[in-house]
């Protein structure tokens, strides 16, 4: 069966008609019968695949399963029990060839001596990194260049533009060249991020009296309880017609300026996530009538510990955002400690996941442990 088209090209001197066979791709579905034409064949199994799961209620697996494999799905051949995943996009339906990629390395090593043998030779790395980028590379250029931004006088990025080379080659072949070891070279890279930049880039010093004043009196007056950049959306709030623009960075430079080290003392340590931020307006919303603290420190172990919530006098909240930061060996470690410590010095504990925290039965539960301590 063929199918035919017409395309006319429209030239100065004649109207030129060019007519085109296409061969149709054809699919027939076994379930019914029905068959399904189209240019690509991929066009069919697409129609193919929305026919099977609207009028016979089944995934093109289950199709594939019944209809080509008598209805056993095939299971992976390194004899490891998992059943083979089908590929259903591309150029056909096919199922893979191992359920993983680490099957076909055990399938191998379950073999005979000599085919294991002829594996290993085969994937035998016998490349030389130095010597490939000794032959592909001008050594003494990245000697220069290396030699110019040990002078720690020069960024990675100068060095970058000075020689015209991307910086993640210089430092790949750097390392790859054996021109400097990689914790050499970490240390310039800290020295160029954080000393000389700031040195090629001096932040500007704020001459804002009145606004270093207030903010210096809100700190005094609540001790702990402001970060850096807490203080500057506090003092947004009370003055818009005179906000300010600064960077954190910028702001507290300026108040160790004025004030001196004190200023370590009075603000909150460390920074909190927008969303315990998030938290903390809608918590102060629904439970007005409790001090909420954005941040308490404890001394645990000689060292400082820091909770994200106190409610109250009594109620410390951990709030564990969405992540594998908390999944860590250390860091449940860590958890745990905090959470012994809160209960062991008579402290009522709730660490919240991002779900519980959007969720109005926590403030509920949350408004419960309160009463609890006052009854």
């Amino acid at each position: 069966m063929s199918f035919s088209k017409t395309f006319t090209i429209y030239n100065k001197k004649k109207i030129i008609d060019i007519k085109l066979f296409l061969k149709l791709a054809e699919l027939e579905c076994k379930e019914c019968g029905k068959i399904f034409e189209y240019e690509k064949e991929s066009s069919c199994r697409g129609q193919l695949k929305r026919h099977l799961r609207e009028c016979h209620h089944m995934s093109v697996l289950d199709y594939i399963v019944k209809h080509e494999y008598n209805g056993i799905r095939p299971k992976c051949p390194c004899g490891c029990g998992h059943e083979l995943n089908l590929r259903s996009g591309g150029k056909r339906w096919e199922f893979t060839k191992y359920y993983a990629d680490t099957c076909y390395g055990n399938l191998v090593r379950s073999c005979n001596e000599d085919v294991l043998k002829h594996y290993k030779e085969a994937h035998k790395n016998d490349f030389d990194v130095v010597k490939y980028y000794e032959t592909h590379y001008d050594r003494d250029t990245y000697e220069k260049a290396f030699k110019l931004f040990s002078s720690k006088e020069f960024t990675l990025e100068d060095v970058s533009k000075s020689y015209n080379i991307d910086k993640r080659t210089l430092k790949k072949v750097w390392l790859a060249m054996n021109i400097t070891n990689a914790a050499e070279l970490t240390e310039l890279i800290d020295y160029s991020k954080y000393t000389l930049s700031k040195l090629h880039n001096p932040k500007v010093i704020i001459n804002d009296e009145t606004m270093m004043s207030w903010m210096y009196n809100m700190i005094k007056t609540h001790p702990s309880k402001y970060t850096i950049h807490a203080l500057i959306k506090e003092y947004n709030k009370t003055h818009l017609e005179n906000p300010c623009e600064s960077y954190d960075g910028t702001l507290l430079q300026s108040l160790h300026r004025i004030y001196g080290d004190e200023i370590d003392f009075l603000l909150a340590t460390g920074y909190h996530s927008s969303e315990e931020y998030k938290l903390y307006e809608v918590l102060k919303f629904f439970i007005p009538e409790y001090r909420i603290k954005l941040g308490k420190r404890f001394i645990l172990n000689g060292d400082y510990c820091y909770f994200d919530f106190l409610i109250g006098s009594k109620l410390l909240i951990e709030y564990d955002s969405d992540g594998k930061f908390h999944e860590s060996k250390s860091v449940k470690i860590n958890d745990k400690e905090k959470e012994n410590f809160a209960k062991e010095n008579g402290y009522s504990f709730l660490r919240l996941s991002k779900k519980e925290a959007q969720d109005i039965n926590t403030i509920i539960k949350i408004k419960n442990m309160l009463k609890n301590e006052t009854s």
